[in-house]
């Protein structure tokens, strides 16, 4: 199953996770797990209304091997590329180190970690 991204198309802030895990997997939407439910206790602490972000995937497709490579973030940069072109957010948060990367170029994670930057998507 593709993982569809979520959320308002006028939304100010996009959050691009990495890939899909299981519950993604059995649902089809991003965030939605144990990962989803630890960022969701988060935003809430800080006072953001999930249902107010565009959450997106960078990597569409659950592999249950949890081995993901360049050629899936090949095939499915692109998809977001057009989503977030349609969307327009102010502020896009990574949140790994492959959605990082595809804005950063190979940089060092821990790094860079928490640091703005914009160099736009998935470039070479």
């Amino acid at each position: 199953m593709r993982i569809r991204s979520s959320g308002p198309s006028d939304a100010r802030v996009a959050l691009v996770t990495d890939y899909p895990g299981v519950a993604e997997n059995r649902v089809g939407l991003p965030l939605i797990g144990k990962t989803g439910q630890e960022v969701n206790r988060h935003l809430e602490a800080i006072g953001l209304d999930r249902e107010s972000l565009f959450v997106a995937p960078l990597i569409r497709e659950w592999r249950e091997d949890g081995e993901y490579t360049q050629a899936d973030v090949d095939r499915d940069a692109p998809e977001l590329a057009s989503e977030l072109a349609e969307v327009k957010p102010e502020l896009i948060v990574t949140m790994g180190r492959w959605s990082a990367r595809c804005f950063l170029g190979d940089v060092d994670v821990d790094e860079i970690y928490a640091m703005p930057w914009w160099a736009g998507i998935c470039d070479d």
